[in-house]
């Protein structure tokens, strides 16, 4: 199994947070410090709508903003980190697509809370606070639970990754239409992926099961199944994520889930992944039929994977691999048969993946005219935060349509993964699974 790593953190979702509407009143913002600001008034809207997807309790970030106090006592923090742009973090660049769910701040915006912590962050009248408009997406409905089979306590920090197998009680084809993970301690939870293993792949994911004396096996990069499809992600903050209406992700009965937890103890004490609500949990939103069944494609060059071809030299500050092809006429392959051969198919959510080393990233759609749609990019590539970002509107794939993606990665010495503690040494890397290793992936969720 891979080595594990500590000293990164992923993702995420994905899949973060709503999008929400501010007050104009944030325009008059000074950056030097405005004693006209006010807590209730102008930053506790963006406060709620911005940060405490993140910044609450039990969560992973080191101090909640739920209440004025808690804002007021971090207010140099927030200055500093809100005024350098550090947070809330938004990794898509403005250039590419138009995303639901931002968490960016606008130059008023940011200056307002600046502003108002770099002054004297006053309070205010409860009765001026406007709640922003939360764009509230449909609420989870589950209908059925599945819990890891026993507690896990993490062994490894700050970071490791954990695979548990979940037994799928159905007996006939389900569809997923949204999902939901409910961590035992959240504390240290920082995200999860749910992949489904298919009846003939269930073998593989027992044996590597077996083969771990604790619960679960060591995983990184997926769950050890070149074979499993992605159902979802999740990442603290996230109330549930409901797919597009009328779409869903079909499991067949004899299938398994594989729920991989990225577990980080930087600022908590490892404890068995076990609360008051039982152990971690994955909640699913299903359906017997829906209109449109939907897919989770992933997109890389199968070179790289298969012979290792994607070199990334040592000491080199740009090295770049870039992989388009049209997938039309290999699309029911590519796809598991949701999506049909040599026909359009429409693309509603982005996401990328590379590891430590990586730079920046694109994922794009070239039609045959020449023109470009992008779907995602990403010109500052953090591994601690990744995701997938729901597009305002969908993105049409035609059968003749090319998909291209483009990852840079710095091997200088400056992005290194640390291992046990120190940068890792300068070498050659390639594909792989390890954090030691790098990729390039692009991951869509895709219908006909």
């Amino acid at each position: 199994m891979p080595r594990r790593t500590a000293g990164v953190s992923p993702m995420k979702r994905l899949l973060f947070s709503s999008s929400f509407a501010l007050l104009a009143a944030c325009s008059g913002a000074s950056a030097t410090g405005d004693a006209g600001l006010t807590f209730q008034k102008d930053v506790r809207p963006i406060v709620e709508a911005k940060c405490q997807v993140c910044h609450v309790e039990g969560s992973f970030t080191p101090f909640a903003l739920t209440t004025y106090q808690d804002v007021y006592t971090h207010r140099a923090a927030i200055a500093s980190a809100v005024g350098d742009g550090r947070m809330p973090p938004w990794p898509p660049s403005d250039s590419c697509g138009s995303y639901q769910h931002d968490r960016s701040l606008s130059p008023e915006q940011r200056a307002a809370v600046v502003a108002w912590a770099g002054g004297l962050a006053p309070e205010g009248e409860a009765s001026t606070f406007v709640a922003p408009d939360s764009g509230t997406p449909t609420a989870l409905r589950v209908d059925t639970s599945l819990a890891i089979p026993m507690p896990y306590q993490p062994v490894s920090s700050p970071d490791e990754y954990r695979c548990f197998v979940l037994d799928w009680p159905q007996t006939t084809t389900k569809y997923v239409t949204g999902l939901r993970v409910v961590p035992g301690a959240i504390a240290e939870v920082h995200h999860a992926i749910i992949f489904q293993i298919a009846p003939a792949d269930v073998a593989a994911v027992q044996a590597l099961d077996a083969a771990d004396p604790a619960e679960g096996y060591s995983c990184f990069g997926g769950s050890g199944v070149n074979a499993a499809g992605w159902v979802g992600a999740w990442v603290p903050g996230s109330t549930g994520n409901v797919f597009p209406a009328d779409t869903g992700i079909a499991i067949a009965p004899g299938s398994k889930l594989v729920v991989q937890v990225h577990y980080n103890t930087a600022n908590t004490a490892p404890v068995p992944d076990q609360g008051a609500m039982g152990d971690t949990r994955v909640e699913l939103q299903l359906a017997d039929t829906v209109k449109t069944p939907a897919v989770v494609l992933k997109w890389a060059n199968p070179q790289w994977v298969r012979n290792h071809t994607m070199t990334i030299d040592a000491g080199d500050p740009d090295s770049v691999h870039a992989f388009e092809f049209t997938p039309g006429p290999f699309l029911g392959t590519l796809s598991g048969g949701v999506l049909p051969s040599n026909s359009a198919f429409q693309v509603w959510t982005a996401g990328l993946h590379m590891h430590a080393r990586g730079a920046k990233a694109t994922l794009q759609v070239t039609h045959p005219d020449g023109s470009k749609d992008c779907l995602l990019q990403i010109d500052d590539w953090s591994f601690h935060w990744q995701g997938s970002y729901d597009l305002v509107k969908p993105v049409k794939v035609g059968a003749g349509d090319s998909l291209s993606i483009e990852c840079h990665f710095d091997n200088s010495g400056n992005r290194q993964p640390i291992v046990n503690g120190i940068p890792a040494p300068v070498g050659p890397v390639n594909w792989g699974e390890t954090t030691e290793d790098e990729m390039c992936l692009g991951i869509m969720y895709a219908t006909p």
